[in-house]
């Protein structure tokens, strides 16, 4: 029961009550308890004995007498105890240690022994018993456990593993220990569950399949190679061959056509009907031979053959930037003047592909290329400012399948990062020695499809 209640000058409560005297602090919200231990005159007070002074001194009354004093001279005790652990038993029983255990920092049990208890207490000879206590197991608690008074914890059926026991105390006012006490606990795992079981097993099955695989998969990656070798040349070789037809068969018919329909104008009617007829025919001629020439260097370019890489891309640069419709930069003064065969085909290839796509497809202002070779690899550098597309979905069309295909070949990396709206970014490094990682399986089935795919589209143009 509460039998008086003063409101000091802090607006603090002070309460007599049938178990002392308590204080609440409006700040903090938190209610500090007297009793018989404190020194006051009894558990037992009487109803509108109470009163405050304008001294502020505080009176109140009870059966054995009353007690006074100034709220403002009150102080809170400032000792933090320290807390020893003065009892340990696994599985219900006393556990044989070499030590006391308070004087113990580290214990090991097997996993058999999972369960223990620990008892606890703060050494402190002015709360009278009043402490409080906080623990935590590490690797098991994800926070403080608060146990008020309470002194003793157990732990069931642990897991293997390393633990760490911390415990503190607080004194009679609430005020915690700076220290706290630990106790490092490791429950051993079971021999089927150590990992040098895993690594015996691990082994012996590694082993076995690798003895029983390793013929046949040296088999399969050089038969797979060879594919990949023949069916790279079949490409080159089909595009020389195309390349070739278009020279000597259509572009021949193409120069005959002109003359004979430049013959023929000369006897139209100079009618502007006929006139006009005669204009727009030589004009569709005039355009297919630029098409011829454009899609013979597109297929075999001359330049790339006898200048090599960084020669065939300027010029393919220069005649986009003459369109006038998209700004090419490039920088490749820091590559070497020639590069093996395979890396000037294989690069030059995922240049043109690059660049088709952006002028199709990103609707961009610029591109940027920049190509340098530090020590043994190759970085090449490929910027647009056009819209992005989403690299999921690309992924299924053929440019990219082809790209990554060629870069695989040539055992390169690339790395794409478009950005929807914001244009494509692509990074690819090449290495230029013969210490170039052989290609897996994967890479190599993925490349054959792509040139399958590729090869049957120009049968089904031709």
């Amino acid at each position: 029961y509460i039998y008086g209640i003063i409101i000091d000058k802090k607006r603090d409560l002070w309460l007599s009550t049938n178990h002392g005297i308590s204080h609440f602090d409006q700040q903090t919200n938190q209610f500090r308890n007297f009793d018989v231990a404190d020194g006051i005159q009894g558990y037992e007070y009487n109803g509108n004995a109470f009163l405050e002074t304008s001294e502020g001194e505080i009176f109140f009354g009870g059966v054995k007498g009353f007690n006074s004093f100034y709220p403002e001279r009150m102080r809170k005790l400032s000792f933090k105890p320290s807390v020893h652990l003065y009892n340990f038993s696994v599985n219900e029983a006393a556990y044989p240690l070499e030590k006391q255990i308070n004087e113990t920092d580290a214990v090991s049990l097997p996993y058999s022994q999972n369960t223990f208890s620990l008892e606890f207490a703060a050494i402190d000879f002015y709360s009278n018993g009043r402490n409080e206590y906080k623990y935590r197991l590490e690797g098991q608690d994800d926070d403080w456990v608060r146990s008020g008074s309470k002194n003793y914890v157990r732990y069931a059926n642990l897991a293997p593993g390393r633990y760490v026991f911390r415990v503190m105390a607080s004194n009679r006012d609430g005020l915690w220990s700076d220290d706290e006490k630990k106790l490092f606990i490791r429950i051993q795992p079971p021999f089927w569950q150590t990992w040098w079981f895993y690594f015996v097993c691990t082994g012996l099955f590694g082993y076995v399949a690798f003895v029983a695989g390793k013929n046949r998969l040296v088999r399969l990656k050089e038969k797979e190679q060879e594919r990949l070798r023949i069916a790279l040349d079949a490409q080159e070789q089909e595009r020389k061959q195309i390349a070739q037809d278009l020279h000597d068969e259509v572009g021949a018919r193409l120069a005959t056509l002109k003359l004979y329909a430049s013959t023929m104008t000369k006897y139209l009617s100079k009618k502007p009907e006929s006139q006009e007829i005669k204009s727009k025919t030589l004009e569709i001629i005039n355009d297919s031979i630029v098409d011829i020439r454009r899609m013979l260097r597109e297929l075999s370019p001359r330049v790339l053959e006898q200048y090599g890489y960084a020669a065939a891309i300027e010029e393919l640069v220069r005649k986009i930037s003459q369109s006038g419709v998209v700004g090419v930069e490039m920088d490749a003064s820091r590559l070497p003047e020639r590069l093996p065969t395979e890396i000037e085909t294989g690069l030059y290839r995922i240049t043109q592909e690059l660049m088709n796509n952006s002028l199709k497809h990103a609707d961009c202002k610029k591109i940027t290329i920049r190509a340098h070779q530090d020590e043994d690899v190759i970085h090449f550098d490929y910027f647009d400012d056009g819209k992005g597309f989403d690299y999921a979905k690309a992924k299924q069309g053929l440019g990219i399948g082809n790209i990554e295909s060629r870069v695989a070949v040539l055992r390169g990396q690339i790395v794409w990062t478009p950005k929807v709206g914001e244009g494509n970014a692509v990074f690819i490094q090449i290495p230029t020695t013969s210490k170039r990682p052989e290609l897996s399986l994967l890479d190599v089935k993925q490349v054959i499809e792509s040139l399958r795919t590729w090869l049957g589209s120009f049968r089904e143009i031709q």
